[in-house]
């Protein structure tokens, strides 16, 4: 059933861009010349124009290019962001991130839109200890709505197909307020770095899940197509161009760890990790239940969560969170908490420096013996703080 959204006109409509066309994802190097300068309205129209065939067809590459091959090092100018959220997240939830903040947008459905199988190599998913769902989760990135009971079809020696249910798929377009231009930085290497940087801003500023595979300057999108008698969707949304250079960067991620270290008491040597001592005395599981997550099976329903489906799997000592309103989901389901993250987030709103304070008092860490915790401007980094002998104990220069 066609499920077309109304198309409302942008604020706009005389300001104009360049794409570059082409008629297939194979077009041969040389011939990628069909660059055209459009308005916001003629994209809408190309945008929203949904057409039954395969995947494989015409195509736009929101980079101008220096010469006629679809190449990184050739890639010009971008005036248009073009996000592939494939994860599962609704036309819904897109459109009030996008909503939230006044941008402008046009969003169509893919041609794999409610999709309820996954294909992979046979290698790439016998590397990977887990269930199915898990393997949706944390390799896929799907959100738990989706993946929740995922089991395997069908395999054999060259692919796994795992049925999950109906994925949303959809591709959005936002016209940047100051285009990105190679010439602006020191070299084409320096310009692509920074634009993937950028396109990693975007999401997480809109609080999206999406393909990073598509953060590459010269990456095609396929104009909106479907199969035949599937579902399809389109939105256009009026508001601002999107700031795309006026976002914070993403925030550093603590470091992972490759395994769950053995429970046992903590050593108060000279040099002392607490965080690793914590980590050490305390599982994730326990910090989780201790602060009313609930166990399902194999994985935890997060207290927070409205769905009253577990999102939050463990693996490795470290726990990834699917539920949205979940405090220890950061916007990227890639993203995990040790023991002693989950203990700085839910029990001291985040803040280090508590954390720490409270991981020191309950590990029994005696400051009257002249052990000490020196800056942690370093350390706070790289989620690792050592206690020395110096004398008295001190934090950031401060009292502790």
């Amino acid at each position: 059933m066609k499920q077309d959204r109304e198309v409302k006109p942008n604020r706009d409509q005389k300001r104009t861009f360049k794409l570059t066309f082409g008629a297939h994802r194979l077009q041969a190097a040389g011939t990628w010349t069909d660059q055209r300068e459009v308005t916001w309205k003629q994209l809408t129209k190309i945008l929203t124009e949904h057409r039954e065939g395969l995947k494989d067809g015409p195509c736009i590459v929101p980079a101008t290019l220096r010469k006629p091959k679809r190449k990184q090092e050739y890639a010009e100018e971008i005036a248009l962001l073009a996000l592939d959220s494939d994860c599962g997240h609704t036309l819904e939830e897109i459109a009030t991130r996008v909503k939230k903040h006044g941008y402008a947008a046009i969003i169509h459905s893919t041609h794999s839109h409610m999709t309820t199988t996954t294909t992979i190599g046979r290698p790439e998913y016998d590397k990977f200890n887990g269930s199915p769902e898990d393997y949706l989760l944390q390799k896929k990135h799907y959100l738990p709505k989706v993946a929740d009971g995922a089991k395997i079809i069908m395999e054999n020696t060259e692919e796994v197909t795992l049925e999950h249910h109906p994925c949303p798929k959809y591709r959005v377009f936002m016209w940047l307020d100051r285009r990105w231009k190679a010439s602006d930085f020191e070299n084409q290497e320096a310009a692509i770095n920074a634009w993937r940087e950028r396109y990693k801003a975007a999401a997480h500023h809109l609080d999206l899940i999406v393909d990073s595979s598509c953060s590459d300057p010269n990456r095609l999108f396929f104009l909106p197509r479907h199969k035949s008698g599937a579902p399809f969707e389109t939105m256009v949304i009026e508001g601002t161009d999107f700031p795309i250079w006026g976002l914070p960067a993403i925030p550093d991620e603590e470091p992972q760890k490759t395994q769950d270290p053995p429970k046992q008491q903590p050593n108060h040597d000279d040099q002392t990790d607490v965080i690793g001592a914590f980590n050490q005395k305390y599982s994730i599981q326990s910090i989780l239940e201790h602060n009313g997550y609930k166990k399902h099976g194999h994985k935890y329903l997060a207290p927070t969560s409205s769905s009253k489906m577990p999102g939050i799997s463990i693996k490795d000592g470290r726990a990834f969170s699917h539920h949205e309103s979940d405090p220890l989901y950061g916007g990227d389901a890639r993203h995990s908490h040790d023991a002693f993250s989950a203990f700085r987030i839910l029990e001291h709103g985040g803040d280090m420096r508590e954390a720490v304070r409270a991981a020191v008092k309950d590990l029994g860490i005696d400051s009257k013996k002249g052990q000490a915790i020196p800056h942690l401007h370093q350390g706070i980094r790289r989620a690792g703080i050592l206690i020395q002998r110096i004398g008295s104990l001190k934090l950031l220069n401060g009292q502790f």
